[in-house]
């Protein structure tokens, strides 16, 4: 096996990476300079060395602490909000649309017996105990529409019965501007399930 395909076969580990998005990377760094390719490869090195997430929520860190900006931020620090996400690309999402300006807790991975993922494999732990320490007062779930999401929610509601905690999911259903004849079955049942008051 040459490196070229050995390259097409890593990529397309990462999640969200087929296999002709693997091999367009890879045939894009076959043309670069060998300079790109070491500073890229260093980078990469360097990446799997460091510790890169923050301690509290698992985001990404600053370069000089041990928490990420919006850990740090003081304003932030008062909030009595947690958005739950899946992951850092879904935290970036809702900071780039500016709709929240809480705290963040990113899951890592969501429960799926199925994959494998046990509840251990997440950071729900880590989460679970930030709830005492910083008094929060409601979860805000911002997960994907799937069975692990439910799952993973489910979990979670079970282990925090009895406390004075608000739960809240946000809503689910048809994108904006897309028809109702492309919808799936169950994308529209949520989007009935979640309709809002007019």
């Amino acid at each position: 096996m040459n490196v070229l395909t050995l390259l097409i076969n890593y990529l397309k580990q990462l999640e969200g990476v087929g296999e002709r998005q693997a091999k367009k990377w890879a045939l894009q760094l076959l043309y670069q300079p060998p300079e790109y390719l070491e500073q890229l490869g260093s980078l990469l090195l360097q990446l799997s060395k460091e510790d890169w997430q923050c301690k509290r929520c698992f985001h990404i860190r600053q370069q000089e602490s041990a928490y990420c900006a919006i850990c740090n931020d003081p304003y932030r620090g008062k909030s009595k909000e947690i958005c739950v996400v899946a992951d850092i690309f879904t935290l970036l999402a809702i900071e780039d649309a500016q709709i929240f300006r809480g705290k963040y807790h990113v899951l890592g991975k969501l429960i799926s017996p199925l994959k494998g993922t046990l509840p251990e494999d997440t950071t729900i732990e880590a989460l679970l105990k930030r709830l005492d320490e910083e008094g929060i007062e409601e979860l805000i779930f911002a997960l994907p529409a799937s069975n692990e999401a439910e799952m993973t929610i489910a979990y979670i509601q079970k282990r925090l019965e009895g406390k004075a905690l608000r739960f809240s999911q946000i809503a689910v259903g048809v994108p904006f501007g897309r028809s109702l004849a492309y919808t799936d079955a169950l994308t529209l049942a949520k989007a009935f399930q979640h309709r809002i008051v007019l």
